[in-house]
């Protein structure tokens, strides 16, 4: 059982509240999901209740089996924050260790929980090298092999494919079925989610707006608009224009004018190859998807596209408007790219400071207006976050923050690696709005997603990296429809069962 009574989060010497007058009650085998808008106070709720921060004020009180070796685990929305091994292997040995677990049981355990998930050739690999869905399956694996009385899941499918958020699905209803107690805190921003758990916790403004069944609080369209939890475009919204000042680039002709992908192959290691013979052009104008199923080197393609990485084999070439091949190293702020974990990205104390770094580093001018009215494009509203230090940001508020970056230096190329991934309906309308945009103002746009909304909504051609190697390129609607996209996306709602 846990119980929060009047709850209160504040950062920054309380400056800044995150969590209101919280009073919450979850019963033991109870199942719940939370939902709200970016910045709402859904990850340090959930934190607050795994006791890894503190409230301001007010008492937590938890009770849990006597028996339970791990009375609450919980998986982070970024992986990275919780691995601890260089191996999987050791990442899911290093908890039965502490548990007093048997070689030989351990390696029985890890190989049976490998195998469920169906990351078994991932046994040897180093964790960093792994894309961010295989790190994703990873972290889930460490926790659930301890087999907690508390689960908590922090938007666990933010990284992964159709197929590994049933495989997700399907673990947690064997788990459930082994152990009708447990209790399951799930952060979602998916519906189709929600409408598995019998209980759903809306937060607006670090405040609870409603506790009842998902169906009830989805009814009501007033109140899920207004917490950015309603349909994509529920509501009538004019963004500011991209560029509209001095320092607008709109009336030169581009450097990069198109990217020529020649024949290219990268490996981290000998047998770890990740893309073999690839060629492509991808030109200004465009919006082009890459899709496929997770670890098959999306995100990889993506930083070799922004030269973050050299290719194992053949070339990644800049090309101008006579075909004339440009130097990497003149392309700065031409190519840029947002990556997953956004907070990778920043390194600087405000989120002033991260746009104007940007700016500076390709001598435009620190338009203050200008960076105050990229703040408002995202989302983030200047007066309350242009002192923030990026690092207090939710995932959500940085994910905004790093689009706000990237677009600030008028690039001629833009790589999105997975942007809407824990963005809320407002946060994913303004990503679509935002990408049109740059589409109808020349600028070649790269989109690595599982959204399929998203890449139907944004996108006018598609990249598929299947097995084995196989690169197939499609116009999107064609791809949509074709029998490809239902197996990579599913044609029906990913989770069809509720998970008791």
């Amino acid at each position: 059982m846990i119980k929060l009574e009047n709850c209160f989060y504040s950062v920054n010497n309380n400056s800044v509240q995150i969590l209101k007058s919280i009073n919450l009650q979850i019963k033991g085998g109870e199942l719940l999901t939370i939902m709200g808008s970016n910045g709402s106070g859904k990850t340090s709720l959930v934190r607050l209740i795994a006791g890894l921060i503190k409230p301001t004020r007010g008492t937590i009180h938890k009770e849990f089996n006597k028996n339970c070796r791990l009375p609450i685990g919980m998986i982070f929305q970024n992986p990275d924050d919780q691995f601890v091994a260089m191996t999987v292997e050791r990442e899911l040995a290093f908890s039965l260790e502490n548990m007093g677990y048997s070689p030989a049981d351990m390696e029985k355990g890890i190989i049976s929980l490998l195998s469920r998930f169906g990351i078994i050739h991932l046994k040897e690999k180093i964790i960093s090298e792994l894309s961010g869905g295989e790190k994703q399956k990873v972290a889930i694996a460490s926790i659930l092999i301890q087999k907690p009385s508390l689960l908590i899941l922090d938007e666990p499918d933010s990284y992964v494919d159709y197929h590994s958020r049933k495989q997700l699905d399907d673990e947690l209803k064997k788990i459930r079925a082994e152990s009708p107690q447990l209790m399951i805190i799930r952060i979602t921003q998916f519906k189709d989610v929600a409408r598995q758990y019998g209980r759903l916790i809306l937060l607006s403004e670090g405040e609870i707006v409603a506790d009842k069944s998902p169906d009830e609080i989805f009814s009501n369209t007033e109140l899920t608009t207004r917490a950015s939890i309603g349909e994509l475009g529920s509501t009538d919204r004019k963004l500011i224009k991209i560029y509209n000042n001095k320092n607008t680039s709109e009336n030169k002709e581009p450097e990069v004018n198109c990217i020529n992908i020649s024949n290219i192959s990268f490996s981290y290691s000998h047998d770890h190859e990740v893309i073999r013979n690839l060629s492509l052009d991808i030109n200004r104008g465009e919006v082009l998807a890459i899709v496929g199923k997770t670890g098959q080197g999306k995100s990889t393609l993506g930083k070799m596209i922004c030269s973050l990485i050299e290719p194992s084999d053949g070339r990644v070439f800049y090309l101008d408007k006579d075909g004339n091949h440009l130097s990497p190293k003149k392309l700065t702020g031409r190519v840029t790219a947002t990556v997953q974990q956004p907070e990778k990205q920043f390194f600087l104390t405000t989120c002033m400071d991260e746009l104007s770094f940007g700016l500076k580093n390709s001598d435009l001018e620190e338009d203050i207006v200008k960076m105050e009215n990229l703040l408002a494009l995202a989302g983030l509203d200047p007066s309350l976050f242009k002192e923030r230090d990026p690092f207090t940001l939710s995932e959500g508020e940085k994910r905004r923050l790093a689009l706000a970056v990237a677009i600030s230096t008028e690039p001629d190329f833009i790589v999105f690696d997975e942007p809407t991934s824990g963005l809320d309906s407002d946060g994913i309308f303004r990503f679509i709005m935002i990408v049109q945009e740059l589409r109808d103002s020349g600028k070649g746009i790269i989109v690595i997603s599982h959204n399929r909304e998203v890449i139907g909504k944004t996108t006018d051609n598609l990249l598929y990296l299947a097995d084995n190697y196989q690169y197939s390129l499609f116009e999107t609607t064609q791809f949509l429809n074709s029998p490809e996209s239902g197996e990579l996306f599913g044609y029906k709602s990913l989770l069809k069962e509720n998970i008791v």
